[in-house]
């Protein structure tokens, strides 16, 4: 049984749009990594990766940038710095950290 379109949240409404895509051959570097981001906040994390390393085989110049989410709730600092480094940009660490909201962490189902 599937969840009514109504019923479903909007990262697995998300995951069902890029499926689409997919599923016509819309296979892009892109769309892959997308999808593989979705994979992991949906808990999906072996088809998640499988849709990261897609993306890195369409695309082997692709940049990323890896985050520790415990790291960042435990102490963001660190993160900051690798995400500032990554995006080459500065921005204030004391505002970073004031938005981070240790409340918003996502349900999941172990």
């Amino acid at each position: 049984m599937t969840d009514s379109p109504e019923k479903k949240s909007p990262l697995q409404k998300l995951y069902d749009k890029i499926s689409q895509k997919l599923e016509k051959k819309e296979d892009t570097a892109d769309l892959r990594a997308q999808m593989g981001s979705v994979c992991l906040e949906l808990g999906k994390r072996d088809e998640a990766l499988l849709h990261l390393c897609r993306a890195l085989e369409l695309d082997p110049n692709m940049e990323y940038v890896r985050v520790n989410y415990n790291q960042i709730l435990l102490d963001p600092r660190p993160e900051i710095e690798k995400v500032q480094s990554f995006l080459e940009v500065r921005m204030s660490p004391d505002k970073m950290v004031g938005v981070i909201d240790n409340e918003l962490y996502r349900q999941r189902a172990d």
